[in-house]
């Protein structure tokens, strides 16, 4: 038998938000997201007023990983870098802050719609399919799949209805 209050829900807080999730969990350097950034204001928000609220009353942590993952999300593929700091990565290709060599590494501003499901050295072709899945997905829903934290949210909010009967 589960302990009483089991399991816990917390409740997300801008402070955890920063401090716990944002620096810790996705370790975003301080000196590239300083705690008076109104980014971080303004991200969390998002994703409070995106997240489903109906979420919260699912015992457990997924409301509060809906909104961290979602604000992550939002900070990570809008923020700008600040241009009196020097660059946090130099390549061939140039000179970036901490967001702008994140957008990079994970192609944000790039697009791939579908998966390869072919592929062929000689030629260096690559065949691609859309996957049942992800057919109906909205433009919105496509540019979450950008980030691992854009994805995590996207599996919380699209399995909230059927996992618990929520609708």
């Amino acid at each position: 038998m589960p302990p009483p209050g089991y399991p816990k829900t917390p409740k997300p807080t801008l402070s955890g938000y920063l401090n716990k999730w944002l620096y810790g969990t996705v370790g975003i350097p301080q000196m590239w997201l300083t705690p008076d950034n109104e980014w971080i204001d303004w991200s969390f928000n998002t994703a409070v007023g995106t997240v489903n609220w109906r979420i919260e009353r699912v015992p457990g942590p997924f409301y509060l990983q809906a909104i961290y993952n979602l604000g992550a999300h939002v900070l990570l593929t809008n923020c700008p870098d600040n241009p009196n700091l020097p660059p946090y990565m130099e390549d061939t290709t140039g000179s970036y802050g901490y967001f702008g060599w994140y957008r990079k590494q994970n192609n944000v501003d790039g697009s791939t719609l579908g998966t390869v499901t072919a592929s062929s050295d000689e030629s260096t072709s690559v065949s691609l399919t859309v996957p049942k899945q992800a057919e109906n997905l909205t433009l919105a829903q496509l540019q979450l799949q950008t980030t691992p934290y854009g994805r995590a949210y996207l599996g919380i909010a699209q399995s909230y209805g059927t996992n618990w009967g929520i609708s």
